[in-house]
């Protein structure tokens, strides 16, 4: 689990991203409502982005959309520019 924490005006807001690594055919990234109307890109150990979307559920099935096996990183931007970074295994 990766997470986010930010305090503004004395109060503090955190943002979620949660999967079960490694993913298989059914796997999902989670996130916390914290998180909605951020982007989030997932790309392969060469850079290329396989998959990027605007996170508008608290979920995408990464297990279908990321068909291929491998090592994949993920990058969520907040729309205030915060990053969280990290990385999964796909199955």
């Amino acid at each position: 689990m990766y997470a986010l924490t930010d305090i503004k005006d004395g109060e503090l807001s955190t943002g979620f991203v949660s999967f079960k690594n490694p993913i298989s055919n059914s796997g999902t990234m989670n996130f916390t409502s914290d998180l909605l109307g951020s982007t989030v890109q997932v790309y392969r150990v060469n850079g290329v982005v396989q998959y990027q979307t605007k996170v508008e559920e608290l979920s995408i099935p990464l297990g279908t959309l990321i068909p291929t096996a491998g090592v994949y990183f993920y990058r969520v931007t907040t729309p205030l520019g915060k990053l969280i970074t990290g990385r999964f295994v796909r199955e």
